[in-house]
């Protein structure tokens, strides 16, 4: 489902309703009167038990998607790309303390050219994140070339490497559509001379940077497993 007060769909397949939902939402409230409260409490209900599964498997990837959105500066330029990173921090990422700005560049569900969006929009006066997927960063790794080209503050890339495109794991029931691979992306952040690290949890203090550091990502797979699979018996 697609709304959007823009008259075009943002997606090429479901249904799309052409509206804006600041003059919507306060009618249908008005018409549903006791039953929109029932809805809210299920929400409510709904979000409580998204957060104690957040906080039982906490190195699944949503999990660690979590923890990057409370310990990433609000300050900070921050870029997710393409469909995974942007769907598991639209489910997973905490807004106590305040909202953030993200930035994006969906295009036509392309994966091409995440990276040099993201510096191109790299600010020199605040800390920059990216989130990019694994098969995103493969696509774009000529992408660094434009960090010299500019001025740039503190820049941290993160690569969440979940060793293929993982989105389409609970799609299809086929290993075709995942293109796994066994690369890990140290090499990639020695030619361009960033530093590099790899994570399989998110640390306690982000350490603010002076050179561009490359950070590898890598989530537990069985937690995220049986993240994903609580997740649909709770919301399915």
């Amino acid at each position: 489902l697609s709304i959007s007060p823009l008259p075009f769909a943002g997606l090429s397949r479901g249904t799309f309703v052409c509206a804006d939902l600041t003059q919507t939402l306060p009618l249908v409230e008005r018409r549903l009167e006791g039953t929109a409260t029932s809805l809210l409490q299920h929400d409510r209900k709904l979000a409580e038990n998204l957060e104690t599964l957040l906080r039982e498997e906490p190195l699944s990837e949503a999990g660690l998607v979590r923890t990057l959105s409370e310990r990433i500066p609000l300050k900070a330029l921050m870029y997710l790309g393409n469909s995974l990173p942007i769907r598991e921090w639209d489910l997973a990422a905490t807004y106590e303390g305040g909202s953030r700005a993200v930035e994006a560049n969906r295009g036509v569900n392309g994966i091409d050219g995440q990276l040099s969006t993201f510096l191109g929009l790299a600010r020199e006066n605040a800390p920059n994140w990216c989130v990019l997927g694994d098969l995103t960063a493969l696509y774009d790794l000529a992408g660094p070339w434009a960090f010299n080209q500019r001025k740039v503050g503190s820049t941290c890339l993160v690569i969440i490497n979940n060793g293929g495109g993982k989105i389409f794991n609970r799609i299809f029931n086929t290993e075709l559509f995942e293109n796994r691979h066994s690369y890990d992306f140290s090499h990639f952040a020695a030619q361009w001379r960033w530093s590099y690290e790899k994570w399989t949890e998110v640390p306690e203090k982000l350490a603010v940077v002076s050179k561009p550091v490359m950070i590898e990502l890598v989530p537990d797979a069985a937690a995220t497993k049986r993240f994903w699979d609580r997740y649909d018996a709770l919301f399915n």
